[in-house]
């Protein structure tokens, strides 16, 4: 619900209350371990920073907080299992 609700906020425009959203349900994911969630929220939170003009703080805020963010986002993560 709160990714969805971000998704509205940034279709919007309306950056703060999605970034606000997407952190949100950043942390349930990250409480129930569910790496897709937690990856696919992180890469909404980097396309709100590409919006606000802070393009180049969305990778490193992406793989410094999910270090498993690369690998999942090259499809990798799945090969290894």
């Amino acid at each position: 619900m709160l990714t969805a609700q971000g998704s509205v906020f940034q279709a919007l425009a309306q950056w703060q209350e999605a970034r606000a959203n997407y952190e949100e349900a950043l942390g349930l994911y990250r409480s129930l371990s569910d790496l897709t969630g937690e990856a696919t929220t992180l890469n909404n939170i980097g396309l709100v920073y590409s919006a606000l003009g802070r393009s180049s703080r969305r990778w490193r805020t992406s793989s410094r907080r999910c270090p498993s963010f690369g690998r999942w986002a090259t499809g990798r993560a799945r090969r290894r299992r």
